[in-house]
Parts: structure tokens; C-alpha cells; sequence
């Protein structure tokens, strides 16, 4: 467990004192909602799918509305957290605790008991005279104007906790943050238990099927969650890369033409180095990560280096299962660029 636990302690203990624009008005612990079916108290063993999160900070998520100027604010935070209430009832194990699974030295479940929940925080931040409109924009910003928006994970081996900061002055927004630990959910899970809150907070919307977490469903037929866990014994720390206060963040767009150009230069130099499709095959995936990749490089160092750099990324592993797993429907598209800032009432 200390793999897991000690790094959300290290993470709630760097937010004990908030920046002095930020200031926290209520903490709940919002748990399942009491109908029926109520969960009782029970286990969910990890995965190899999951073990290897283990030591991983929780992944941060950042949603910004804007309100209507005779938005009913009290009533729509109390809607957050009434529906909140049924979202973790459908995805009860995000009220988990993450913990050692009791007489065992290297399995880990998520264990829930009666009146467990997921922390729920209301507060309040004073961006400065442009309010949102200085976060939502793809002009470069200071990290460090949007970090206080999400929150920490409890200690104790929480696995979620959810932030809905007041966005102060005018033009008010409404900041919803997300901190979620990978090893309970992978990111598909988590955008499906975003979709399932916010139908649950809007009536006029179908709510989504339920999730699928019966984890009998995935065999190891070939000891992976051992070889995993042995690989990890010998690191069980990662070192963290703390964020200077002045980083900035900015957002670029790419357009269909931009990903064309990046696709063809590929090509070319394929060609010039003989390579015939499908070797050289470049999907629009490939060459926007390929052409951010080159960016940061040469942005990073020297623009004459000559060492070789790799970046890596994961998959839905789920997608090539045998037999293949229950699956959902696809969500609906969510909107991706922050110009593009819905309004609540």
C-alpha cells in the first residue's frame, strides 16, 4: 500500500496551505445514493491492467462553464452534489479506498464499506479582472493560476475527489476539477462516470448504461499482475516533476490541412529512405503526436542535437480482448477546446 497511499499524502500534503486567491467554502463527503441496490461491503481485486498505476500521481481533469449573469449558483451546486450521489451509486468502487488486501504481500483491491463516498469541495477563486476568460483561452496562462482548481487526493487511499470552484469576478464561470487515481479506472471509465454525473444532473438527458465491474473478467492466464509487481518492487518510488510557478500553458489548434502537411513530409522522407506503405503509413494520430514531439524537442534543447529521442503512449488494451469484454455504447462527443465554453443556468 505504500506505493499507492504515500503518494497521494505527499500530493494532499503540498495543498495544505492555498493560494491566497483561493478560498474553500465546504467539504463533503458525498457517498452512493441510498437506492436500491445499496452496495455492501465488498472487494474489487486489481487487475494487471492496474497494478501498474500503482505509483502514479492521479490524473487531473479540468472542465470550465461559464454562468448566466442570473444564474441560480446555490441551486446548481446543490444539483452537483445531489447527482453526484447517484453517479457513484452506478460507480460505487470511485468510493472506494485502495488498500493491501488483508493476509496478502503484493495484492491490492479496492475495498468499500457503508458511508464511504468521494470528496466533494466548494470553492470559491479570484482569477483576476478577466475571470474565466483568462483560463478559457488558448493564449499562454500560468499553470499556476489553474492548479488550485483541481484538488488533491484525500490520504488514506482515496481514488477520487471532485472540485467545483466559483470563478470570480464577472464574467463568473464555474470550474469543475477532477483528481482520480488510474489504478481504480483507466480513462475510458472515467469519462464514462463523467457522463453518467452529468446525466444525472440534467434530467432531460438518458443516462448511460451502467459500468461493467465484475473483474472475473479479465484472466491472467500468464501471471502478468506478478511479473508486474516484481518489476515494480524495485521502484516503488517515482520521482515527481514539480512545476515552476511561471510555467505557462497555451493551446494550439491543428487544422485538417496542418495534419495533411505533417503527413506528407512524412511520406517524403520515407520515400527518400526507401520505405514503401504500409511501412510508412502515418494516421492523423501519428503525425499530430510526431509533429508535438519534434516541437517540445527542439524547444527543449538544441535545435542541432542529433540524439535520438522516443515519446510513448498507451492504448485501450480492452479493444484486442479474446473473448472481448461487455462493452458500452460510445459517449457523445465531448466538446474539446476551451473557446468553446458551455453556459449553465
Amino acid at each position: 500500500m505504500a506505493m499507492a497511499v504515500a503518494q497521494e499524502e505527499r500530493r494532499a500534503g503540498a495543498s495544505t496551505s492555498p493560494p491566497p486567491r483561493l478560498r474553500f467554502r465546504d467539504t463533503a463527503l458525498v457517498p452512493p445514493s441510498p437506492l436500491p441496490p445499496s452496495p455492501p461491503e465488498c472487494s474489487l481485486p486489481l487487475t494487471f491492467f492496474d497494478i501498474l498505476w500503482l505509483p502514479f500521481p492521479p490524473v487531473e481533469r479540468l472542465f470550465l462553464y461559464r454562468l448566466a449573469p442570473d444564474a441560480d449558483v446555490p441551486a446548481i451546486l446543490s444539483n452537483l452534489k445531489e447527482s453526484l450521489s447517484l453517479a457513484v451509486h452506478a460507480f460505487y468502487p470511485l468510493a472506494d479506498r485502495l488498500r493491501l488486501t488483508p493476509g496478502t504481500p503484493d495484492r491490492y483491491e479496492l475495498h468499500y464499506r457503508p458511508g464511504d463516498g468521494v470528496a466533494f469541495t466548494v470553492a470559491e477563486y479570484d482569477g483576476g479582472a478577466d475571470g474565466i476568460d483568462g483560463i478559457a483561452t488558448d493564449d499562454p496562462r500560468e499553470v499556476a493560476r489553474i492548479a488550485p482548481l483541481v484538488p488533491a487526493l484525500p490520504a488514506g487511499g482515496a481514488v477520487l475527489a471532485l472540485q467545483a470552484t466559483l470563478l470570480l469576478p464577472a464574467p463568473c464561470g464555474l470550474a469543475i476539477g477532477v483528481a482520480v487515481h488510474h489504478a481504480a479506472v483507466d480513462g475510458s471509465a472515467s469519462t464514462h462516470f463523467l457522463h453518467i454525473w452529468g446525466a444525472a444532473a440534467c434530467t432531460r438527458v438518458e443516462a448511460p448504461p451502467p459500468p461493467v465491474i465484475d473483474r472475473s473478467l479479465v484472466p491472467d492466464p500468464r501471471g502478468l499482475y506478478d511479473t508486474f509487481i516484481r518489476a515494480m518492487s524495485t521502484s516503488n518510488k517515482m520521482e515527481l516533476v514539480e512545476m515552476p510557478a511561471d510555467q505557462l500553458l497555451a493551446t494550439f489548434a491543428l487544422s485538417r490541412y496542418d495534419v495533411q502537411r505533417v503527413k506528407d513530409a512524412v511520406a517524403a522522407e520515407a520515400a527518400r529512405r526507401g520505405d514503401a506503405p504500409p511501412r510508412c503509413t502515418c494516421t492523423s494520430l501519428v503525425a499530430t503526436l510526431g509533429f508535438v514531439w519534434s516541437c517540445y524537442q527542439r524547444a527543449r534543447v538544441a535545435a542541432t542535437t542529433s540524439t535520438p529521442t522516443a515519446s510513448t503512449g498507451t492504448d485501450d488494451g480492452r479493444r484486442s480482448d479474446l473473448p472481448a469484454l461487455p462493452r458500452r455504447p460510445p459517449p457523445p462527443d465531448e466538446p474539446s477546446a476551451p473557446r468553446h465554453v458551455p453556459r449553465l443556468r
